[in-house]
């Protein structure tokens, strides 16, 4: 979300220098967010304002980010320390301690990940269920053998023939990982860090500290357009908790509206993309021509104006 000066210095140095880009504009991920839903979503009243309160649940870190008249508003940032990253190298912990040793296995797990895990939109029930014998959430997923599995896949567990005749029908020697609750607790990070000792508050919590943060006249435009960005923001169910979570914390007097791009992963990149093409690119843009003649500050003085 927030670049140091020297960070900036060099990415400008390589994409003018060593990739030859004729101009480069460079802006948080959320303002491109904004944009690309401002092209795509339903009108709302804050997009004309240029408002909004993103949730960029990436790699790293999920940061609540309000926006208003297409400026960020740093004083309301809030960053939570937990993105795609910490949930998969929970996964790992879990699944080496309970079944087989992926610890070195980072690529693979981040897949299994993406491919089973989801948000529980009741986690006692989910928890309850899954000590049973007949557990709904019961899982495996078949490791890639190299040869005829290149990628990995999961199946119910009943699905796996047994018996003399299994032989003939699948693999004698498939290793497969056994899933049951790690499901939907691995995802349950981004609600209650605290479930590994993270004393920071949940992405609910961290929408409302953000709003908070910020003019009270703003709090109704925010809680209008809250825009999901991010591949962490993928996993099923992730939405439809959110609202549940948040709308206890909103004042009744206030709409909540969240809304979420057809691929949050690719989200910003589209807006970027779309706005590339505008005039209004140009009049922002810093031109090759102006790094070789001022280089760096002229940066520094268009990120301030």
């Amino acid at each position: 979300m927030f670049s140091l000066p020297a960070m900036q210095e060099a990415m400008q140095q390589v994409v003018f220098e060593d990739f030859g880009f004729q101009s480069l504009c460079s802006c948080p991920a959320p303002l491109l967010s904004l944009q690309h839903m401002k092209n795509t979503a339903q009108p709302l009243p804050a997009h004309q304002a240029g408002c909004a309160l993103v949730l960029d649940a990436g790699f790293s870190f999920t940061h609540a980010v309000p926006i208003f008249s297409n400026v960020v508003l740093d004083s309301g940032v809030r960053r939570q320390n937990l993105g795609g990253k910490v949930l998969t190298n929970y996964l790992k912990e879990l699944v080496s301690y309970r079944s087989v040793n992926l610890m070195e296995e980072t690529y693979l797990v981040e897949h299994i990940k993406d491919a089973v895990c989801f948000v529980s939109d009741d986690l006692r029930a989910d928890l309850k269920a899954a000590q049973q014998s007949s557990s709904p959430h019961r899982m495996e997923y078949v490791l890639p053998d190299g040869l005829t599995n290149l990628k990995g896949f999961a199946r119910k567990p009943e699905n796996v023939v047994r018996g003399k005749h299994a032989a003939a029908i699948q693999p004698a020697k498939e290793l497969a990982v056994a899933l049951n609750n790690e499901q939907f607790l691995v995802p349950e990070l981004l609600f209650h860090p605290s479930d590994i000792s993270l004393p920071q508050a949940g992405v609910a919590e961290l929408i409302h500290d953000a709003v908070s943060a910020v003019h009270p006249d703003l709090h109704g435009l925010l809680y209008s357009n809250i825009i999901l960005s991010g591949g962490t923001c993928c996993c099923p169910g992730f939405r439809d908790r959110l609202i549940t979570e948040l709308r206890p914390l909103v004042p009744d007097q206030f709409d909540l509206n969240v809304s979420m791009p057809d691929n949050p992963i690719t989200c910003a990149w589209q807006g970027g993309s779309s706005f590339a093409a505008t005039p209004d690119y140009l009049e922002m843009a810093l031109t090759k021509h102006e790094y070789e003649e001022q280089g760096f500050e002229r940066l520094q003085h268009m990120s301030s104006a």
